[in-house]
């Protein structure tokens, strides 16, 4: 079930400012509520000058006035300072100018685009150059626990305690050893927040005092704020629920943090013992992705919740919010997870290298004809996960027995394997050591070969690879003999299986 309650989505009545003057439906400088421009007007001719400038059609026949000014409804500054240059009379006094919806609308996204525009230009710089994120973490304090914080459930696992280390690769080999004991106690738990507010864009909770809910930062290492300038002029009407879990503000935007972050938490639901119809609450954003709506078309148990998805502009008090978490690489949560798609029994057959199209991302390699030859002698196509739909990739997944692919963000849908049959080595820049895919494969029980370690990274774009220590790998993985689980040189008995 899917609930929308937006205060941004709600119609409102402008009004000009003027005694006895408002106009129902009226869309005028910002989206909704807003001002139009003004500036000192000049001439009954504006008529015939909107007309020119295609602002008006040359049938409409509305009058033009308002108070020695003239008002253009959703028209941008620059429009409206055409319109005065070219107007040449004095206005009549107190009247105004409204466009048709239609032509409103056009001026709106105009101005709508713009808007968007400077904003995000305008975080680019400061996030650039670092001054609002000196400006956030002076102003906020980030709380996770305390006064009005609750812990219903709380515990810690060593999640990599077990995790093999050794691979044919000693820089890796390193790397994998001293990650493993950074990250391994994660923490699973069920915390209850009195009295937060969300902010829309990406459910920050805010509470008195200026405190940040640490349990709603997603991206910790990118260290996120709520946006100072919108919270001093949030709107003083805000939704109101007395109790809510929190889902997603920001990690759907990524296929791993989807997984990760926000689906993983909901097996805490049963911990929590909150009602079936509490609100779970998204941004609308998140919601339109094509990562949550592939999984809620396919999933009965996630259509079951009652989803609340918070309007774009959109404030919301709760008197306790919930949030849920679960430690990412648990085994079982990995498994529960992969039920909730309902994936049908396959049985794997293709031999495929994931490339990356270096038209469209990053990190690619510069001697890749000569990979993808070899490769091809070994029976392996060469196929492109960005170039898919979501449903090509699970399947693409789903029937690939063998794997060799270039470090990326394709790489979670490895998910979508069968655990008990499939194989993967992994190719990573030498300067971006990544340990993730690794431990998600380890964590399914995947065959997990080996990793190559290519040469250094060159801005971002292209780095080489030993093109026989790739083929030395495949043909390792082509021929073992090995029934069980494979992580580089270590080799382990068979997990229990899961299609």
């Amino acid at each position: 079930m899917v609930r929308t309650i937006s205060a941004a989505q709600a119609p409102r009545n402008f009004d000009d400012g003027l005694p006895g003057t408002s106009h129902s439906g009226a869309y005028t400088g910002r989206q909704r509520g807003g001002r139009g421009h003004l500036l000192p007007g000049q001439g009954p001719g504006c008529n015939a000058v909107l007309q020119q400038l295609a602002v008006v059609p040359a049938h409409w026949g509305g009058s033009v006035v308002a108070d020695g000014h003239l008002r253009v409804a959703g028209v941008s500054a620059q429009a409206v300072g055409r319109i005065r240059a070219a107007a040449f009379s004095p206005l009549p006094a107190r009247s105004i100018l409204t466009l048709t919806a239609a032509h409103a609308a056009v001026f709106s996204h105009a101005m709508t685009s713009v808007s968007s525009f400077l904003n995000k230009a305008t975080r680019t710089v400061l996030w650039r150059t670092g001054l609002g994120r000196k400006a956030a973490a002076s102003y906020w304090t980030n709380r996770a626990e305390g006064a009005g914080f609750r812990y219903l459930y709380r515990e810690t696992d060593d999640v990599f305690a077990n995790v093999p280390t050794q691979f044919a690769d000693p820089v890796f080999t390193k790397f994998i050893a001293e990650d493993n004991k950074r990250w391994t106690m994660q923490e699973s738990f069920v915390v209850e927040v009195d009295d937060v507010l969300l902010e829309p864009e990406r459910l920050l909770g805010i509470r008195a005092g200026r405190e940040v809910v640490e349990q709603t930062v997603v991206y910790k290492h990118d260290r996120q704020y709520p946006y100072i300038l919108p919270y001093l002029l949030r709107p003083a009407k805000t939704t109101q629920l007395a109790t809510a879990i929190w889902y997603d503000g920001s990690a759907t935007r990524n296929y791993f943090h989807h997984l990760v972050d926000a689906l993983i938490s909901l097996q805490q639901l049963e911990r929590s013992k909150l009602p079936l119809d509490t609100p779970v609450l998204i941004t609308k954003q998140m919601y339109d992705t094509v990562y949550f709506q592939y999984l809620y078309q396919r999933s009965t148990q996630l259509r079951q919740l009652n989803w609340y998805v918070v309007g774009d502009k959109e404030w919301v008090q709760v008197k306790k919010l919930y949030k849920l978490q679960t430690a990412p690489y648990s085994p079982a949560a990995w498994r529960t997870m992969r039920e909730l798609y309902a994936m049908p029994d396959v049985k794997p057959w293709r031999k495929v290298f994931l490339n990356r199209d270096r038209n469209r991302y990053g990190r690619y390699l510069d001697n890749e004809r000569e990979v993808v030859d070899m490769l091809k002698r070994h029976g392996f196509e060469e196929m492109f996960a960005e170039n898919l739909t979501i449903e090509q990739q699970a399947q693409l997944f789903q029937e690939t027995e063998y794997m060799v692919a270039l470090h990326g963000a394709g790489m979670i849908q490895q998910f979508f394997m069968n655990y008990a049959h499939s194989h993967v080595i992994e190719i990573m820049p030498g300067n971006y050591l990544q340990p993730l895919y690794y431990w998600q494969a380890y964590t399914m029980g995947l065959k997990y070969y080996d990793v190559i370690v290519g040469g250094t990274m060159r801005d971002g774009k292209e780095y080489p690879v030993d093109v026989a220590a790739v083929e030395a790998a495949v043909e390792r993985m082509l021929n073992t003999q090995h029934p069980g689980r494979v992580y580089g040189l270590t080799e382990l008995p068979a997990a229990p299986a899961v299609s």
